[in-house]
């Protein structure tokens, strides 16, 4: 019983954390004459907090050595869900990582305000499956795909919900990510993105397509979902209403931090 740890704050990991409850069985510990160093155990945790994440309690075949850490057979409780695979973190960004999960009713809203750092006003959960290698812990590098399932509802219920689905599909090759599938869907709304969305450098090319049978929806969702606070305050300074059918066309291109 190892109880407590505390997480060092990092450029990697500026907010720091905690894990609590520590158990560690079947520990071996091997040490060559060379400084050369494996120790390998299974673990186990009890909660805690890695930067704004909330742990639930988690168990994996742990090994370490001077080059990685591998965590084998996961199970673990992270944002209100599940997740379950396996993870290999390189110690220096000359090595690969990789990611291979299988997650389940993980908290939508607290993934969305990782984002930004902001609280978005959305109620749901996302399920699905990701498969990733990057170098050393540099995600911007990353290989792979993830396929995933949206079920939510945006907005505050002082403005209101709206019932949003969705569904997700990506292959990425160094970071520039292939949007295969990015749709979300409402009663009577539904949007669509394809495209590449490059996280390394300025090649992100996305196509946005929106068509809704009713503005109105358009109108609320934007509303309850406080995207555009400007566009509110002058709709009601102008006691605009929006009735029909709305279709939007467009693009983003450029840098993901300072898009076109």
């Amino acid at each position: 019983n190892a109880g407590d740890a505390t997480l060092a704050r990092t450029k990697e990991l500026p907010g720091g954390g905690k894990v609590e409850n520590i158990r560690v069985a079947k520990p071996v510990f091997v040490l060559e004459p060379s400084g050369a160093y494996r120790a390998s155990a299974d673990m186990s945790i009890g909660g805690g907090t890695v930067g704004s994440v909330k742990l639930g309690t988690a168990r994996a075949k742990v090994t370490i050595d001077n080059r990685q850490a591998a965590l084998k057979d996961i199970s673990a409780e992270i944002m209100d869900g599940k997740l379950d695979g396996n993870a290999t973190i390189a110690l220096d960004d000359r090595a690969k990582s990789n990611i291979s999960a299988a997650f389940s009713g993980l908290d939508l809203g607290k993934i969305l305000a990782l984002q930004g750092g902001r609280v978005v006003p959305v109620e749901g959960e996302t399920s699905g499956t990701v498969d990733f290698s990057f170098n050393g812990t540099n995600f911007r590098t990353a290989t792979g795909d993830i396929k995933a399932d949206i079920s939510a509802n945006a907005g505050m219920q002082d403005r209101g919900m709206i019932p949003v689905t969705g569904r997700v599909e990506a292959t990425a090759a160094n970071g520039l990510f292939d949007i295969v599938v990015g749709r979300l869907k409402t009663d009577n709304s539904e949007f669509n993105a394809t495209g590449a969305l490059d996280l390394n450098g300025n090649s992100s090319n996305l196509a946005m397509n929106l068509l809704s049978s009713d503005a109105r929806e358009i109108d609320r969702l934007v509303r309850v979902m406080n995207i555009v606070p400007e566009y509110e305050s002058m709709a009601d300074e102008y006691k605009a209403a929006f009735a029909g059918a709305v279709e939007f066309k467009g693009a983003m291109t450029g840098d993901l931090d300072d898009p076109t």
